[in-house]
């Protein structure tokens, strides 16, 4: 079944007051933001600051180093103290399908056939390059989830383009979560203070898959424009897996194509989310929940082919170029050495545990099966 998601747009201030006249303003957008987190895992922001310029600079650069060839990017490979791809590139079919109980569970919930994520087992088609964004904490206890950006050399422009859109989405994401304390009728600046000062390993993590490689991975022989159009027009095929995200909120600036498709906490399927123009999508994730003590869901998605990535696709086919699908999701961290407990909701189930090793814990299971 196709539906699609009205979701509200919620004007916020990068530097929001919460006194006065404009704090009432604020407060009401807070308790929107709340509302909408509690219900779908989602809300649109439009923050009082230009995006779009930035962003469509960003997928332009990021476009061209997907496509640059694989040795070339694997010199960008980061390995420390046992833990992979937290900075730097990761290659296509490196992520794992995550598969632990909840995910079962929930999938067992959702009665409607049509409803169920695509049906997939093994590794993701996906690649992504991992940029640090903000004052990074220098950790004795998670070095590793605290590494420093890697410069990319092939790609002029490349590097410029991450500091510029990470560092609109990093203020994005810190404002939003004085909203969410506020929305919770805590202090504001409660949740944000888990975020600096130095900052948690917030990173923007753009994601790539060169949608012409990955058909003719799938169908060896079938290598035609039209064969590959066919493809985006008649399969739902997995680009990335059903999850949801490990960190507090995740900040999607515009991809270039659709792709995303997002579950109500009941299980309704909504397909091929767009961000429209001056917004940034803000999603809920593991961290969130387990401060609100299950107040919030942590907000299931996956990324698949559709017919909304034809257009796309033939212009660039028309241009010479292979189609690469490119997103763009920041991650907002709890600092690492913040033990969480949670601020509202059930105390109990959600016990205190520090951000750095609940975050170890989840990358076990995407890159454990390597």
């Amino acid at each position: 079944m196709s539906r699609t998601l009205d979701l509200p747009i919620v004007d916020i201030l990068l530097r929001p007051q919460w006194d006065g006249p404009a704090g009432a303003r604020n407060q009401t957008a807070a308790a929107r933001v709340v509302e909408a987190l509690r219900q779908h895992g989602l809300v649109l922001v439009r923050p009082d600051s230009a995006f779009a310029a930035s962003n469509q600079v960003f997928l332009q650069k990021m476009g061209v180093f997907f496509r640059l060839p694989e040795a070339v990017k694997r010199k960008y490979v980061i390995e420390q103290a046992g833990v992979s791809y937290e900075v730097g590139y990761m290659p296509p079919h490196t992520e794992h399908a995550q598969a632990d109980a909840e995910y079962g569970e929930f999938i067992a919930r959702i009665d409607n056939e049509a409803d169920k994520p695509v049906p997939h087992i093994g590794s993701n088609p996906i690649a992504r390059f991992m940029a640090p964004i903000g004052e990074r904490a220098s950790s004795e206890e998670f070095p590793e989830l605290n590494l420093p950006p890697v410069t990319v050399a092939e790609v002029p422009g490349m590097n410029a383009s991450i500091d510029d859109l990470g560092h609109l989405l990093h203020g994005a994401g810190l404002a939003v979560s004085e909203y969410i304390s506020v929305g919770l009728q805590r202090p504001p600046k409660l949740l944000r203070d888990m975020l600096e000062h130095p900052d948690g390993p917030h990173c923007l993590a753009p994601t790539g898959v060169n949608l012409r490689e990955e058909f003719a991975r799938k169908t060896p022989g079938r290598v035609s424009n039209t064969d590959l159009l066919n493809w985006l027009r008649n399969e739902r095929y997995c680009l990335d897996g059903f999850h949801n995200d490990v960190n507090l909120i995740t900040v999607h600036a515009r991809a270039n194509t659709p792709g995303l498709h997002t579950w109500s906490a009941h299980g309704e399927r909504y397909d091929a989310l767009t961000i429209p123009e001056g917004c940034v999508l803000v999603q809920s994730g593991r961290q969130l929940r387990h401060l609100t003590g299950g107040l919030i869901p942590a907000m299931y998605h996956e990324v698949t082919t559709t017919p909304g990535m034809i257009p796309y696709a033939r212009d660039e086919l028309e241009a010479g170029r292979d189609p690469v699908r490119v997103g763009c999701p920041f991650f907002v961290h709890v600092r690492s050495d913040v033990l969480m407990s949670p601020i509202v909701g059930d105390r109990t189930t959600y016990r205190p545990i520090k951000a750095g090793d609940f975050v170890k814990e989840m990358i076990s299971t995407i890159y454990g099966n390597n």
